[in-house]
């Protein structure tokens, strides 16, 4: 049993509520993607980012990639 569940006198098998696995990575549409850099000189130049990470589902893409995964998504957009 854990702190919190001590804190909140919750039982051990007791099922949490509002704690849900967030959507995996075949779901994830990508629309929240940050850029990241090696090296500090760079930052700012999303042409000079090294990787390109996924707010929602973590998953990192190379430079290669995230052209694809953008229009992908933009095409996803326009068809709601």
């Amino acid at each position: 049993m854990g702190l919190l569940d001590r804190l909140f006198k919750r039982e051990a098998s007791a099922p949490r509520q509002g704690l849900q696995a967030g959507p995996s990575a075949a779901e994830c549409p990508h629309l929240a993607v940050a850029p990241r850099w090696d090296s500090v000189g760079d930052i700012g130049h999303e042409d000079r980012a090294t990787s390109f990470v996924c707010d929602s589902c973590h998953q990192a893409f190379s430079p290669t990639e995230i052209d694809s995964i953008r229009s992908a998504a933009a095409s996803r957009l326009r068809n709601i």
